[in-house]
């Protein structure tokens, strides 16, 4: 998703500065991913990685010293690999005081509203990417879940809320189908799910265990908010 993610900023950005968290369960996700696995890729995107990837020590107080030693290198683009509650407050705080001109981009771990809480207005114009589609904008029973959720709860469903709302219930269809409390049984069916019609739309899992939807959106935060700029089909 980060190659898809940076594909999606080719228009504004041109040179990159990878962040990752140094934790590492995290580190070991992320040098899964395409950005990290295949750096090479970014030549092919028109992308200069100026720098390795950096690790951070997570939940620190400050970033001063790595957002100096990140400013030297004068990247056009940071991006943060890393989730929200590892630092992202402080290290936007940092990078913002010592890159006022590059722009700052992260992935869909940023897309909670606890980044916008803690970074504050530091977060505005942050270029984030979302594997599908925000709940605020799925139609059909994709916006009566959204409606259902806003009703109940009094604030907007966070990213992957619609995400999990399919997943259970695929996996109740499921056990309604297999009538068996076996684990095995149970998985086998739900891998076995085509055409579920959920919030999401109507998709099936593929041979790799994911849902055919290949939808992806590339958002920002404006004015305390996010703002959605784009869906596109990846």
């Amino acid at each position: 998703m980060n190659v898809v993610g940076t594909r999606l900023w080719l228009d504004v950005e041109t040179r990159v500065l990878e962040v990752e968290v140094a934790c590492h369960a995290l580190h070991h996700v992320l040098a899964d991913s395409p950005f990290v696995a295949q750096r090479d890729d970014g030549a092919a995107l028109g992308l200069e990685l100026v720098a390795p990837p950096v690790p951070i020590v997570p939940k620190q107080a400050d970033y001063r010293e790595l957002a100096t030693r990140i400013a030297e290198l004068a990247p056009d683009l940071v991006f943060y690999g890393g989730i929200i509650q590892n630092g992202a407050g402080p290290l936007w705080r940092d990078l913002r005081a010592a890159l006022s001109t590059a722009s700052l981009m992260g992935a869909d771990t940023l897309f909670e509203h606890a980044f916008i809480e803690d970074a504050g207005e530091l977060a505005e114009g942050t270029c984030i990417t979302f594997g599908g589609v925000p709940p605020a904008l799925l139609d059909g029973r994709g916006r009566e879940f959204f409606e259902r959720y806003v009703e109940t709860y009094g604030l907007e469903p966070e990213c992957y809320a619609a995400s999990a709302y399919d997943a259970v219930g695929a996996v109740l269809a499921a056990l309604e189908r297999v009538r068996s409390t076996d684990r095995a049984a149970v998985t086998q069916e739900v891998l076995a799910t085509r055409d579920f019609d959920g919030a999401l739309g109507r998709w099936s899992f593929d041979s790799n265990g994911d849902i055919d939807l290949r939808r992806a959106t590339r958002l920002t935060v404006r004015d305390g908010e996010f703002a959605y700029l784009e869906v596109r089909e990846v």
